[in-house]
Parts: C-alpha cells; sequence; structure tokens
C-alpha cells in the first residue's frame, strides 16, 4: 500500500469519531495527505473545516498548506501566479490567515504587473512596490499575536523578498541613466531637479522684507502645471528662519463639510508644517473647540499661535486658493470665510497670506458670478464664427472676492527661463550621465516652449526609452520621439487645457483649433471670439505672434506659446 493510501485509511477510520472530540495528530496527518496528493488532501481539509471539533487542526493545514506554498514559489513568474494556487482555499478560513492573504495578493499583482510591463522603469517601479509591501507584511507579521502564522509567513516572505530583490538588481544593472524626471508631481523640498525661478525668490523676499503691518497680502498666479507648488514646497529652504512656510493644499481642505472642518484642517497644517520646518510647537486646536463658533474661535487660536512664534512668522500659502468659492458655492461654507481671510490679514500682523491658483482674484469673481444669459458660438466647418442665440445659464450668488482682498500682490510664475530649462534637460542632477547632440537640447527647448511639466515629461520618456536600447548618447531623433510620446503620456495635461470646465469653453476650443489648424478666420473681431482670445492669452495658451519686419502688421496673428500643445490639438481635436 502506498504512503497515500495509508493516511487515506487512517484519515477514514478515525472519521466517525471526528463530531465527538478533537483527534491528536490529525494536523499533521491532513498535512502529508496534502503534500502527498494535493486532490485528496484538499477535499479532506474543506469536509474536516466544518467540523466543530477539529477546527484547530483544518487551520494548522489551512496555514501550513498556504505558507508552503509560498515558501516554494522562488522566481518573481512563480509569485505573480499566487492567485491561482489560492483557488483551493475553503470559504471560512482563520481570520489571521484572512489579514494576510489579501496584502500577499497586492505583491503578488505587482509581480504581474512587473512581468506584463513594456518598459523598463515601470518594471523596476513595480517589483519596488512588491518589495516594499512585502517588507510591510513581514513587519506586520512580527507584531501577530499568531505565533505559527508569523513564523510560517514571515520565513516565505523572506523567500519572496530574496527574489523580487534578485529580479531587481538585474534591472538596475540595464538601467544607465537614472530617470530622476517628475512629470506630474510636485518636486520635494531640496529636490535636485527644481531648477531657476531666482526671479520669483528675489520678488518674494522683497516684499516679504516690508515690516510685518504693511506686508502686502500676495498671489502666486500661474497656469496649471507651472511649478507653483513646486516652488512652494522650495520655501523653507529658500526663505530665512525666521519665516514658518506654511503649505495648505485648499484641493484636499475643501472636501471638509463645514467651516468647522476647513478650519481644522488649516490649524493641523500650520502646526505640522511649523513642527517640521522650525522645530515650533505650537497650541493645540481639535475639532470639537470649532463646533460652537469655527471662526471666533480660530481668531482666538491664532492669537495664541502669535505667541507662540515670538519673533518669527507665518507665511500662510493657500494653494488652490479658488477652493473656497467652490466651497460657498457647494453649500458648505458661506462668505464669511472671506471675512475670515481678511481678518487674518488685517488683525494678524504675524501671519502673511500667500494665495496661489491659476486665477487671479477677479477671474474667480468672474468664474462664479456668470450672468443671466451668454453670448455662445462657434465655428462651423471653414472657420466663420457662428453665433447662436442666448442661452441661459446658471447664476451664482458667490460674492466677489475682489471685494475683500484690495491690497494683493500679484507674482506671476510662468515656464521656465530658457537657460532654465536647458540645465534640467542636460544637467537634473550632478554627474548625470546622459550626453545629449545639441540639436536634440534645441528642438525640447524648441517645441516644449521651456513649460516645465513638458520639459519633465520629455526627459522621462527620453531617458525610458535609452534604458531599453542601453544608450547614453540622445539624438535628435530620440528627442523627436520623446516629444511624439509625450502626447500620449502627458495627454492629462494636455485635456485639461483643451475641456477643463472651470476655465475653457466653446469659444476658446473654436479658436484653439483655427489656430492649430491655420484656418483662415480673419481678426478674430466678433466680441465672443475676442473674449476667447482674451483668456487664452491670459491663460498663457495664445499668444500674438511679433511683427514682421517691415513693422506692419502681424506675420499670421496668433500661435500658440507651446509648438506641442498646437500639436495635440490639431491630431485629436480635428
Amino acid at each position: 500500500m502506498s504512503s497515500i493510501q495509508t493516511y487515506v485509511e487512517i484519515l477514514n477510520r478515525v472519521e466517525p469519531f471526528l463530531s465527538f472530540f478533537p483527534i491528536p495528530g490529525l494536523d499533521v496527518l491532513l498535512v502529508k495527505i496534502a503534500h502527498l496528493d494535493r486532490s485528496s488532501g484538499v477535499k479532506a481539509i474543506a469536509r474536516i473545516s466544518q467540523m466543530q471539533q477539529q477546527q484547530r487542526a483544518a487551520s494548522f493545514a489551512i496555514v501550513e498548506l498556504t505558507a508552503s506554498d509560498i515558501e516554494n514559489m522562488r522566481t518573481v513568474q512563480e509569485i505573480a501566479l499566487v492567485a491561482d494556487r489560492y483557488a483551493w482555499l475553503p470559504p471560512t478560513m482563520p481570520k489571521d490567515l484572512e489579514n494576510v492573504l489579501p496584502p500577499i495578493r497586492d505583491i503578488a499583482a505587482y509581480a504581474q504587473a512587473a512581468l506584463e510591463s513594456d518598459t523598463l522603469y515601470n518594471k523596476q517601479t513595480q517589483l519596488r512596490n512588491a518589495i516594499a509591501q512585502t517588507q510591510r507584511v513581514r513587519a506586520g507579521l512580527a507584531l501577530s499575536r499568531n505565533r505559527h502564522i508569523a513564523a510560517r509567513f514571515g520565513r516565505a516572505l523572506e523567500t519572496w523578498e530574496d527574489a523580487l530583490g534578485k529580479e531587481l538588481r538585474g534591472l538596475d544593472a540595464r538601467e544607465v541613466i537614472p530617470n530622476v524626471y517628475v512629470a506630474g508631481s510636485p518636486l520635494k523640498t531640496k529636490s535636485e531637479v527644481f531648477k531657476g525661478r531666482r526671479d520669483l525668490y528675489v520678488a518674494l523676499e522683497r516684499e516679504l522684507a516690508s515690516d510685518a503691518e504693511t506686508r502686502p497680502t500676495l498671489l502666486l498666479f500661474g497656469a496649471r502645471r507651472c511649478g507653483k507648488t513646486s516652488a512652494i514646497k522650495q520655501m523653507p529652504v529658500r526663505l530665512g528662519p525666521d519665516v514658518i512656510p506654511v503649505e495648505v493644499d485648499l484641493q484636499s481642505a475643501a472636501t471638509a463639510e463645514d467651516a468647522a472642518g476647513l478650519l481644522f484642517v488649516l490649524a493641523d497644517q500650520i502646526k505640522r508644517n511649523a513642527l517640521t520646518h522650525r522645530r515650533v510647537q505650537l497650541p493645540a486646536l481639535t475639532r470639537d473647540d470649532l463646533r460652537a463658533d469655527p471662526y471666533v474661535v480660530f481668531g482666538d487660536w491664532l492669537n495664541r499661535v502669535e505667541e507662540a512664534v515670538g519673533a518669527r512668522w507665518i507665511l500662510l500659502n493657500l494653494d488652490e486658493y479658488e477652493k473656497l468659492a467652490q466651497m460657498i458655492d457647494d453649500g458648505r461654507i458661506d462668505a464669511r470665510v472671506f471675512d475670515f481671510l481678511r481678518g487674518i490679514i488685517q488683525h494678524h500682523p504675524r501671519v502673511t497670506v500667500l494665495l496661489s491658483g491659476s486665477h487671479t482674484i477677479d477671474d474667480v469673481g468672474a468664474f462664479e458670478n456668470v450672468g443671466a444669459f451668454d453670448d455662445v458660438g462657434a465655428f462651423d466647418d471653414v472657420g466663420a464664427f457662428e453665433k447662436t442665440p442666448k442661452t441661459p445659464r446658471a447664476f451664482h450668488k458667490t460674492p466677489l472676492l475682489s471685494d475683500y482682498l484690495i491690497n494683493v500682490r500679484v507674482l506671476k510664475i510662468e515656464n521656465l527661463k530658457e537657460d532654465e530649462a536647458r540645465e534640467l534637460i542636460v544637467q537634473p542632477i550632478e554627474n548625470f550621465p546622459l550626453e545629449y547632440e545639441p540639436a536634440a537640447v534645441e528642438r525640447i527647448l524648441a517645441v516644449t516652449g521651456c513649460q516645465p511639466f513638458l520639459v519633465q515629461a520629455t526627459g522621462r520618456d527620453l531617458v525610458n526609452a535609452l534604458n531599453e536600447q542601453n544608450r547614453t548618447r540622445a539624438t535628435l531623433a530620440d528627442a523627436d520621439r520623446a516629444l511624439d510620446s509625450v502626447l500620449t503620456t502627458g495627454a492629462a495635461y494636455f485635456q485639461d487645457l483643451w475641456g477643463n470646465a472651470r476655465d475653457s469653453d466653446d469659444d476658446q476650443r473654436a479658436v484653439m483649433r483655427a489656430v492649430a489648424t491655420q484656418k483662415d478666420v480673419g481678426a478674430f473681431n466678433q466680441t465672443p471670439l475676442q473674449n476667447a482670445l482674451r483668456k487664452l492669452v491670459h491663460r498663457d495658451i495664445l499668444m500674438p505672434l511679433p511683427l514682421s519686419p517691415t513693422g506692419e502688421g502681424r506675420d499670421g496673428g496668433w500661435g500658440f506659446r507651446v509648438e506641442l500643445v498646437r500639436q495635440w490639438v490639431e491630431r485629436n481635436t480635428s
């Protein structure tokens, strides 16, 4: 009789007694059967797991088999198939095992994504994610009360970490050029890749050097993804120690349901940034404190904060400040927030307000207070503007922010200067190993218009492509391929310029399409087109073309500030 037959026969003999009392050694017996014949073992475990007296034995067998499966997966390819190996598990499992299996499945999913990725960069990213998740699970197991699960899965996942690390090291050896470009996310404080903006910081220092009583409220204004938030994140190291820079992302804070929630987030950020950037401990303020009269309570708390900072003062940056008007429109707060903001400016000399966003103060009012009727229209197929009858639109009663903030100094942040963009391309960090043909650099500068996001995205795609080919020199053809790639990988940026509901409209899209395809639309002298042109120039999308050499007229009227934007419009909106 074979071993499996022997073990099955033993199980059959004891099965009549399983409903009455625990059977010593049953857990080991189930594991031995499953190791010799997975099908027979799985059926036995599933059957016995339903018996109250044998829960402990069934749980032990499930843990042992699952951990054994994981431990035997010694390559990334095997790890990626882990979900298939879980198919046998019964619906009811030990609670500790139910807690540990989902994050293990996530590790397998990262491994699968790495195997299926077409780029070296994404393969590395997914493997790093898998390793980080493995380390988190192992750390959690070390704290588990179930020492059996902790020991078995801890050893198994150590095997996984070794396999994933080996695979990543093999890929890292192929990456000749480190991909340091950051496209889409703000650069961190002290980022080496942050370039330029000297004029901005000179202006900031000049404005902030005045006495507290006369220090103006500032507005850092610029188009989306032009680097405003990245510049703000450098303030802790660019401004002196007397300044406590506080960054409040109102896009996140605006999810608060009411004024108390908004002010709690504001206070929390002030406390966190003061501690992080200047090691200053500020008084506490809880959500409950704010329930009764949030604006008054917050003002009293701010008085205590000013006492705590001593000779220092707070630079309170409200990023995406336009969200305040949106919260009023949604009915979650009311216009008192503008009075509150003006109160901070006027009565708290140790707090200077810096607003930042993609709209001026007048823009916010103009958007929120839409007239009862607006002229609308669009170009027909040959480029002539067809005006349609007036159409009723919603009328918003949000007060004008400009009525409350009457002394705001605007600092405009634009695209990088050419020398700044050139440094970002050829030397984003010290000893950058990528060499460029001069023509490749000039092409990137010309086609991106030195727009920070597009320069970063082009550099990212270029490095990915060269690493795939194990090359360290970029040609003009490489630059062209990377620029073409950004039209796809950076689609969200272009789509936001084209279709953002707050900023764009049919008239602007019609003008962009006409300029991109060089249609003859005359001088855009109709009122709706003039309004659309004014908005597009204000948004840094279009610009008047230079005067002709003779000084008479313009060479075609209007053009895109960024050639890559023109290409996207021409390619995607015809």
